[in-house]
């Protein structure tokens, strides 16, 4: 049976893969545990769309970070510490 994976999986491969496993392996286990659905042609273009809209909110995220980065270079902080010998 030929499935999606949704996540990585150390011995599966990575998400969005397309493999092959046998049928009750699918339909017991990944399935079940949301870690894989079947690879139909409606899966195929749900997964495309899912990516798109990941790889759009990794985007955002970065540019986020970045504007945070730099605000972060201006920041200076000195900190006064009396030690003794």
């Amino acid at each position: 049976m030929k499935i999606i994976l949704k996540h990585d999986n150390d011995k599966l491969g990575n998400a969005g893969d397309v493999i092959t496993v046998k049928s009750g392996y699918a339909r017991n286990f990944l399935i079940p545990h949301q870690i894989a659905y079947e690879a139909t042609p409606g899966n195929l273009k749900r997964f495309e769309e899912e990516k798109k809209k990941i790889a759009s909110q990794m985007n955002r995220e970065v540019k986020t970070a970045e504007k945070l980065a730099e605000g972060l270079e201006k920041v200076s902080c000195t900190i006064a510490v009396s030690v003794g010998e």
